[in-house]
């Protein structure tokens, strides 16, 4: 019986050392190749104005998945997909916009912050249909024309790792911006939107989007 105990002693002890030793510290924070990982956002605002009569609620959801190339390059795919809801009640009329889209992203890390922090540029597209419908005070439906977009656009993140797997993502500002648009109605007189927003610094948490991190 002694010999037996000693032996399951000895047993759990080896296993815990051996689990102690393979635990990463601090300095394994960090990304490697062929890592996965899957990412999101949900945004949501309300805005009620009774002075002119109009209230505008919008419902946003963007998610991504990535794969690492290397351990600052990680390549994927994204979406998004956007509820757009504009009451006008002095025509007694609701106006409604879907909005899908599908792209893809690569993100580059170009800097540590101390051991949990990671600084990244990305650069990413997106080819999307918004559906349009206005109901009436009689509860008549108008479908309007599909208007196709493309968007891309360059932008500046940062990650910071609450424990090995789990990552909350800022994205800090948008740099530059490209939006097209064409109406099924009209092909011929497409809209095209070009911003550049190089102020970056006065305006890092004025346009952060907050979103969650999982590395599989």
């Amino acid at each position: 019986m002694k010999k037996l105990l000693f032996s399951i002693l000895l047993s759990s002890s080896f296993f815990v050392a051996n689990a102690q030793s393979t635990t990463p510290s601090d300095d394994a924070f960090g990304f490697l190749p062929e890592e996965v990982f899957i990412e999101g956002n949900l945004s949501f605002s309300s805005h009620n104005d009774q002075t002119i009569e109009v209230k505008t609620t919008e419902f946003s959801v963007n998610p991504k998945a990535g794969y690492f190339i290397t351990d600052a390059l990680a390549v994927g795919l994204q979406g998004n997909y956007t509820l757009s809801k504009y009451t006008e009640r002095d025509v007694d009329a609701d106006v409604e916009s879907n909005t899908y889209a599908g792209g893809v992203f690569a993100r580059y890390y170009f800097l540590e912050i101390g051991k949990r922090f990671f600084t990244y540029t990305e650069i990413g597209g997106t080819y999307g249909l918004t559906e349009t419908s206005i109901t009436d005070s009689e509860g008549v439906t108008d479908n309007l024309d599909g208007i196709n977009t493309i968007n891309s656009g360059l932008s500046l993140g940062l990650n910071y790792f609450v424990n090995q797997n789990i990552i909350i993502s800022f994205t800090l500002s948008d740099l530059v911006t490209y939006n097209y648009k064409m109406s099924k109605a009209d092909e011929s007189k497409p809209i095209e939107t070009i911003t550049a927003d190089l102020n970056i610094i006065n305006n890092f948490f004025q346009t952060a989007k907050f979103g969650v991190m999982f590395l599989l």
